[in-house]
């Protein structure tokens, strides 16, 4: 094997592992010109630098737990690192294996099919890193806790193993989805899919912990369960001879290492046959496919959804406000079902936090860009398209966001089942009206010839818009939420939320009746005027 080939070969796929950060370097290249510009070199300063940065900021999270009193908390940390490596370094191997359709390129080329593919596995797994190197600082903290300083000896050496799984699964993964993905007539969907996962969960881990290091302040102590294969890091420091260690770390080990045995020995010889066989198996003509007019504009609405920075403003901001509510839950997880009308007022505020200009339905039919022009010019009811476009956005705007936030509050913060219907029905309606603001705001507001999503962002001061109402929720919810608290714990619970609910429900229908109700008649106005 020829390591100038490999060198030469990973600095060419570290451009296709993570094509965002090309993007954004590239961008920022034109704006401020620098001579002996290297991209790759650019690249592999930002990739070093998030590494130390994530280790930094994970280090000072971590700190604050007793792994030995709690170690769940360990099994759980592995595993939301675990995962999401595993999400980015496939994400990144599907996109330097697949999407990046240079094989052909190689062939004439004196080069052996395992030097190709070991420069791809490598630039891939780099970017997946950046969530597996916290594991090294919660492991040296975790086991120090345990064992003292022969703790840093054995948590490299249980880092090392990690990064070895993750490896290995990542390529099986990529390799085997990834050959069925290519052969698929949907191929452009699934890869758009595996992107805008990847990035909806780079906030995850930050949150989880922020989450579970406020649950344990509140309740000093977090009951999670040890999880299978993951427990054996744990048992590989409290008892490395037991039964439990054998099942759950070792042999999980010998598994991985025949797979990998296997893999280097059958798979990577065949990779060049394995690539060419796809890509022209991915070119036989699908089979013809009635779709109905409402499946194919449901299909283009959601193919102008793939911008990862509208994403992270969509999910981000409204689930890193639940879970931060949700390591303070452990104050309310005591409350009775006759605090419903409090609920429903934080519930309301969130729903205020989501409906956003920067959401998905503050820039819904900009989106469009010129295309909106050709829509408009084809045989079908705008407005009726326009109806569709809004409740579509804003499914998936409130449905992840429950998923991910609300969810969390029943099953993490253990708050009353009526507690969390209260906070879920709030939450739907406030981000139903303020969000139809939105809609036709963007209406009013309207760009297509724009270059960058931030630049629909700022439209009509959008950015203080978003600001003003932030800090106005903020400090009304907190007003209000603090009255109904202490009111409640003097007088009838049951009665102050019951008047609670009854008040907020009144302006909720006032807004529906003088506001959202007459929308659909003025968003009509604007195109058939």
């Amino acid at each position: 094997m020829n390591w100038n080939h490999v060198w030469e070969l990973f600095k060419i796929n570290l451009l296709y592992a993570n094509p965002q950060a090309v993007t954004s370097l590239q961008k920022r290249q034109e704006k401020k010109k620098k001579a002996n510009f290297s991209i790759v070199n650019a690249m592999l300063r930002q990739q070093l630098l998030i590494l130390i940065l994530f280790t930094v900021l994970y280090s000072y999270l971590f700190i604050g737990v007793d792994y030995k009193a709690n170690p769940g908390v360990l099994t759980l940390y592995l595993l939301t690192f675990t995962v999401m490596g595993l999400v980015q370094t496939f994400t990144a191997l599907y996109s330097t294996f697949y999407d990046s359709k240079d094989s052909k390129v190689y062939l004439p080329l004196p080069l052996k099919p395992s030097e190709v593919f070991l420069a791809k596995t490598l630039s891939g797994f780099m970017t997946g890193m950046t969530f597996m190197v916290p594991l090294l600082s919660l492991l040296l903290l975790a086991y120090w806790q345990f064992i003292g300083p022969l703790g840093i000896l054995v948590g490299l050496i249980a880092f090392v193993l990690c990064l070895f799984v993750n490896l290995v699964l990542s390529v099986l993964l990529a390799n085997s989805i990834g050959t069925l993905i290519v052969r698929s007539s949907r191929q452009k969907l699934y890869s758009t899919i595996l992107m805008t996962l990847s990035t909806l969960l780079l906030m995850l881990p930050i949150m989880l912990v922020s989450f579970i290091n406020g649950y344990i302040k509140g309740a000093g102590h977090a009951d999670f369960p040890l999880f299978p294969y993951l427990r054996g890091y744990y048992d590989l420091v409290t008892a490395p001879l037991s039964m439990e260690a054998l099942l759950n770390l070792y042999l999980p080990l010998a598994l991985v290492l025949l797979l990998a045995y296997w893999f280097y020995k059958v798979r990577m010889p065949r990779y060049f046959h394995e690539a060419l066989y796809s890509q022209k198996a991915s070119k036989v003509k699908a089979k013809a496919v009635t779709r109905s007019q409402r499946q194919v504009l449901v299909r283009h609405h959601l193919s102008t959804l793939g911008n990862p920075t509208l994403i992270i403003n969509t999910y981000m901001v409204p689930i890193l406000y639940m879970v931060m509510m949700g390591g303070g839950a452990v104050f309310l997880k005591d409350l009775g079902p006759d605090y419903f009308g409090l609920l429903l007022l934080i519930g309301m505020a969130f729903g205020f936090f989501s409906a956003q200009p920067t959401s998905f339905l503050g820039v819904a039919t900009s989106l469009e860009g010129t295309n909106f022009d050709f829509i408009r010019s084809l045989p079908i009811n705008t407005g009726a398209y326009l109806r569709q476009k809004f409740w579509l956005f804003y499914s998936l705007q409130v449905g992840i966001s429950l998923l991910l936030g609300g969810l969390g509050l029943l099953f993490l913060a253990h708050l009353h089942p009526v507690l969390v219907l209260s906070f879920i029905l709030g939450f739907l309606v406030s981000t139903y009206l303020l969000g139809g603001y939105f809609f036709e705001r963007d209406l009013k507001l309207l760009e297509l010839n724009w270059q960058e999503v931030t630049q629909l962002f700022n439209r009509g001061g959008g950015q203080w818009l978003f600001v003003g109402i932030f800090i106005f929720t903020l400090i009304v919810a907190a007003l209000l939420g603090g009255i109904v608290f202490f009111v409640s714990k003097v007088w009838i619970a049951f009665a102050v939320n019951a008047i609670t609910a009854v008040v907020l429900t009144l302006v909720a229908l006032m807004v529906y009746l003088f506001g959202d109700r007459k929308r659909w008649k003025r968003i009509r106005a604007m195109f058939f005027a």
